[in-house]
């Protein structure tokens, strides 16, 4: 049972990372298009430096994306584990996202390019994305949350006694209603009893 538990939730944490792996991928979309609108009239040089020099900035987007990942998880083999499928994922679809976009700009500048598979998987890229996302599980993994989002150490620090799990204020009153229905049932009963005297 402890088995098909773990394995059910690795399932969903590899799934969880893939989505934001590709949403974080997907990311390049917006500033690509910009990049082939404003290459109408430049060379497929300028273009393809025009996207290095966002491959150069997409690190800083993994980091923030796995950042945002890790905070789903406590433990540090799924912190680390989280961070490098997605840093892989993303870069996977950034590659694929410029190789798109490199296909359109061929197509309206009538040119034949082929789609550059080994661009997709460059080791290179995909080192450096992975390494981004392994630093930020290291920061991670260094600043721990709990479970309500309060950092465990600040936690450990503030030595204050853990919060009771019933108001003293509220027995107070409690002990206090009781007093007085005990002292409201003797005042009923002497009521009563001098009622019944005074009929006879």
């Amino acid at each position: 049972m402890k088995v098909e538990l773990e394995l059910s939730f690795n399932k969903e944490l590899i799934k969880h990372s893939i989505r934001n792996g590709i949403f974080c991928g997907l990311w390049a979309m917006i500033p690509g298009l910009i990049i082939l609108v404003n290459a109408e009239d430049s060379s497929l040089i300028s273009l393809v430096a025009d996207f290095f020099m966002l491959i150069i900035l997409f690190p800083a987007i993994i980091c923030i994306t796995c950042v945002a990942l890790s905070a789903s998880y406590v433990k540090a083999s799924e912190i680390i584990m989280a961070c490098l499928i997605c840093s892989f994922v993303s870069i996977i679809w950034l590659n694929i996202i410029i190789q798109f976009y490199i296909m359109m700009y061929s197509a309206l500048n009538d040119l034949v390019i082929e789609l550059d598979f080994g661009a997709i998987f460059e080791i290179k890229q995909i080192l450096i994305a992975m390494f981004a996302g392994l630093f930020s599980a290291i920061i991670r993994i260094a600043n721990p949350i709990s479970s309500d989002g309060v950092s465990i150490e600040s936690e450990e620090l503030t030595d204050r006694p853990p919060k009771p799990d019933w108001d003293p204020r509220i027995e107070n009153l409690k002990n206090e209603l009781y007093q007085t229905n005990s002292k409201l049932q003797r005042l009923e009963t002497e009521l009563r009893k001098e009622i019944w005297q005074m009929r006879k």
